[in-house]
């Protein structure tokens, strides 16, 4: 990638973390509200797509997988039994 487009990329997801805060609270609420043992797995790549997608919409798709990377490693010590992957097209 281009340094232009990194640049771009990088004020483009800071304005997400400051301008979307609600919607991205708004994913993790609706995953912890659906949580059940046995779907836990399947509620979180919804978690990870609802919060991927924020990014996807408002930046571009290189955004979107950079936070759907960015939430995975977050969150992969408390799930590791769940195996989730990154993939934009």
């Amino acid at each position: 990638m281009e340094v232009i487009g990194f640049l771009i990329n990088d004020k483009c997801i800071s304005n997400i973390f400051q301008t979307k805060k609600t919607n991205l609270n708004g994913c993790w609420i609706t995953f912890e509200e659906s949580m059940e043992p046995l779907t836990k797995c399947a509620n979180l790549e919804s978690y990870i797509q609802c919060y991927s997608n924020i990014f996807y919409k408002n930046c571009n798709l290189e955004s979107g997988w950079w936070s759907c990377e960015y939430i995975k490693a977050n969150i992969s010590s408390l799930y590791p039994q769940c195996y989730t992957s990154c993939t934009f097209s």
